[in-house]
């Protein structure tokens, strides 16, 4: 169990490297986690409201972004890009140079160099930069004489300063114009995405409510017209598989439904708990070593600042030993010509005391020169070490904004994992709104099943009730059989009280007891609408002539029943079963008991017609008439009506087998119809949630990738 997850967190998670999704989400979650530990700081720092960025910070970042971009920095570009404030669109180099001031060849695109990169827009600019700066070496000269005096350096600066208010000034004016074409250019973008979306709206909305309305329509007429075709030959078997089918379908549904969310949800919690803790060694090493470096390049720079001061010093140093060792080599000479004038005048003594007075007032002047000329090399050594004082502050204003770069940078990752969060949020966001909206289709599928489920059940009904009715005409024909058995045993009782009657008027009148007369019955050929009858041959009983006697009836078989008539039969082709007589056992059994009503129907009118036969030959013996015309029309009108009453039966009975037929052999239609009308609808349905996915695809990609 343990190896495939380890498997399918792997495949994850070289699908999220190869995406770029867990570089995303690591920035993040870092960014996050370093939010966090900052609120939790004792100086939490309030909200800043957004300001409008000058155009020459604008200019310097757009600089920054396409030097990061030139040179393949993506994280360092995703983390700027979002904390500028450029929004990932920097400025155009010509607008660059005018906001600068730098001349558009400034930034012209460099030829690429052996191995495929050329230098970016920053490196360009600031190489211009340098050549329109003045040269590092200027030649000095000095001169004794008096400074200038602190008012006139004074005036001096507040010039400068003058001068540089009036050029800012002048670069902000000429600035506006840029700024304000700029925000025309943002509303006219903003209102063209929001036309775009409308018209995007407007026809998803479109195919929507017609071209999803006339596939739905066609799909149900067919899926209908399919169900009225089918429904006719599997309706009992597809009840007990739709239910089963539906039942495992959704048990399964739920099943696989939980096992996929309760993995994604076990897959997601370990990816997160993964994810966070490698993020954090990640956070932990990186501030260790940016610690590390940080304080590597605090200790570099305070170096190189030391020796470039000790440098600067004891080059001053040397200047001012040389001239010293030159003013002193001077003053040696000097020196020396004054000893020379001093042995010349004494031994020009003789000459006098004015030329020694002159002598010794040089002298004096000379040494007063000396010692002015040191005092200027002592304050020229003072503002060398003032000189290297304000080297170091300068380094010290440097590291200082090294350090307030790097929170700025620090800031900008910050806000680039901000807004991965967000669209990580709105990816998920999406992702549900898109399982919403499929989980919509397939209910609607499910309720499309359900009403077509309620019009099966009702055809069930239908059915269940056509063969009620022919139940109900079953019980009425057992029921006319059990009343025509009572009417045969009735009519045996009579027949027998006529017997015993008659053997007693032949024992009363003293002859033998005459044979009954058969009644005369139609040819076959007379009336060939007929039932099948018997035709009854009476004798005595053996048993003699006692009250218990009888006689023995000798019926011939009935005649075969009449071939199925041709609209009992359903057409050929028509999706059922063809129907035979004798297919199955209740026609059999129908036919059975109609050919039984039929054969009582016949017995019984023969028996009547007998027992008046019998009465009347009775009546005529006794009186001595023999029964003439009157008897036989009696005769024959009565079984005329027998048999009519016979074909009124056996008519119905028939009209009952039809609408039995026509029942089932809709019913069976319909069960085929349902049957296929099932795997049509699956297919449909298949069909439409593809067609909805398709349009749900469509949706997303021409909004923008939102929903």
């Amino acid at each position: 169990m343990a190896e495939p997850f380890l498997d399918v967190r792997s495949q994850l998670l070289q699908a999220l490297k190869g995406s770029g999704t867990f570089d995303d989400l690591k920035t993040q979650v870092r960014c996050y986690l370093l939010a966090e530990i900052r609120s939790i700081g004792p100086a939490k720092a309030q909200p800043q409201p957004p300001r409008e960025l000058p155009l020459v910070q604008r200019a310097a970042s757009s600089l920054v972004l396409r030097h990061l971009r030139a040179s393949g920095c993506a994280y360092s570009l995703s983390v700027f890009s979002s904390e500028s404030g450029l929004g990932g669109v920097p400025l155009e180099p010509h607008d660059i140079c005018d906001i600068l001031r730098l001349p558009r060849s400034a930034l012209a695109p460099a030829p690429t160099v052996a191995g495929g990169e050329g230098d970016s827009e920053l490196v360009r600019a600031l190489g211009a930069v340098g050549r329109l700066l003045p040269s590092g070496r200027e030649s000095t000269a000095t001169q004794t004489g008096g400074g200038s005096s602190p008012e006139e350096l004074e005036s001096r600066l507040r010039a400068v300063d003058r001068g540089l208010e009036a050029s800012l000034l002048r670069a902000a004016e000429g600035a506006e114009p840029a700024a304000e074409l700029e925000g025309r250019l943002l509303r006219y973008q903003r209102e063209a995405d929001a036309r775009a979306a409308a018209q995007v709206a407007a026809e998803v909305a479109r195919v929507r409510q017609v071209e999803l309305a006339q596939v739905r329509l066609s799909e149900a007429a067919k899926a209908r017209a399919e169900v009225q075709r089918v429904v006719a030959q599997q309706q009992e078997w597809h009840a007990a598989q739709l239910a089963r089918f539906k039942a495992q379908e959704a048990a399964a549904a739920e099943a696989a439904r939980q096992r996929e969310a309760a993995f994604e949800r076990s897959l997601l919690r370990a990816g997160l708990r993964e994810l966070a803790e490698s993020q954090r060694r990640e956070l932990a090493a990186e501030s260790e070593r940016l610690s590390r470096e940080r304080a590597l390049i605090d200790e570099r720079a305070h170096e190189l600042a030391a020796r470039e001061a000790q440098g600067d010093l004891a080059r001053e140093r040397r200047d001012g030993e040389a001239a010293y060792q030159h003013r002193l080599l001077a003053l040696q000479r000097d020196e020396a010509a004054a000893r020379e004038q001093l042995a010349l005048a004494r031994q020009e003594r003789d000459r006098g005391a004015q030329t020694l007075a002159r002598a010794a007032l040089a002298r004096e002047e000379e040494v007063a020169t000396l010692k002015a000329e040191a005092g200027l090399l002592h304050s020229r050594c003072k503002a060398l070490r003032s000189r290297a004082g304000a080297g170091e502050a300068m380094r010290e204003e440097e590291s200082r904004a090294s350090l307030q770069r790097s929170a700025l940078e620090v800031g900008e990752q910050r806000a680039a994992a901000r807004e991965a969060q967000e669209a990580a949020s709105q990816a998920v966001r999406k992702a549900r709104e898109q399982t919403r909206r499929v989980a919509e289709e397939h209910q609607r599928q499910l309720r499309v099943a359900e009403e077509y489920q309620q019009q099966l059940a009702a055809t069930h009904a239908q059915l269940e009730e056509s063969l009620a009715a022919v139940r109900r005409a079953e019980d009425g024909a057992a029921a006319l059989e059990a009343a025509l058995v009572d009417e045969r045993q009735r009519a045996s009782h009579l027949l027998n009280e006529t017997e015993a009657l008659r053997r007693e008027v032949a024992v009363a009148t003293g002859g033998p007891p005459a044979a009954p007369r058969a009644p005369p019955l139609p040819a076959p050929s007379a009336v060939p609408s007929a039932p099948p009858r018997f035709t009854p041959s009476w004798r005595p009983a053996a048993a003699g002539c006692g009250r218990g006697g009888g006689y023995e009836t000798a019926a011939q078989p009935p005649a075969p029943p009449p071939a199925e008539p041709a609209a009992l039969r359903p057409p050929a082709g028509g999706g059922g079963t063809e129907y035979t007589p004798g297919s199955d056992l209740f026609s059999e059994a129908f036919e059975s008991s109609a050919a039984k009503l039929r054969e009582l129907d016949v017995r019984n009118a023969s028996l009547q017609r007998q027992c008046r036969t019998f009465l009347a030959g009775s009546s005529s013996a006794l009186l001595g008439v023999t029964p003439g015309a009157e008897a036989e029309e009696e005769e024959a009108r009565v079984e005329r009506e027998a048999r009519r009453a016979a074909q009124e039966r056996e008519r119905e009975a028939r009209a009952a087998e039809t609408r039995r037929l026509a029942e089932t052999s809709r019913f069976a239609q319909a069960t085929a119809s349902a049957s296929a009308a099932i795997s049509t609808l699956e297919g449909a349905s298949d069909d439409s949630a593809d067609i909805s996915v398709a349009a749900a695809t469509d949706e997303s990609d021409s909004g923008g990738g939102g929903w």
